[in-house]
């Protein structure tokens, strides 16, 4: 299955570019919302994956770089709708301080070339 134009409400609401906006869109969503894109994506997950696994990640064509970011909207929300059943945690820590990191060395103890 190619053709995801019966999503495509989902993927221009849900399919944001960066970690922030989809940061954002979570924490400014309700259960409800985060729920209503989980279960229309859901179903069409393992077909959309399989769609986009022609290409690498760094050469997926911008046509379709949206349906990308949907997917990876899927593990934003996937937490919060079931297990949490929140879109954040009540006691943990404010999501918006969290550091993002490109990669485990990104952490001075942890890279080796700036060690003693």
């Amino acid at each position: 299955m190619t053709d995801f134009h019966h999503l495509s409400d989902y993927i221009e609401s849900w399919g944001l570019p960066t970690r922030e906006a989809r940061l954002e869109k979570r924490l400014g969503s309700t259960l409800e919302e985060l729920k209503d894109f989980y279960d229309a994506i859901s179903p069409y997950l393992g077909d959309i994956i399989g769609f986009l696994n022609q290409w690498p990640l760094d050469k997926i064509p911008g046509e379709h770089r949206a349906l990308a970011d949907t997917a990876l909207m899927m593990c934003e929300v996937d937490n919060p709708v079931n297990k949490w059943r929140s879109p954040t945690l009540d006691d943990g820590v404010e999501p918006t301080r969290l550091e993002v990191k490109g990669n485990l060395y990104d952490s001075p103890q942890l890279d080796a070339t700036k060690r003693p």
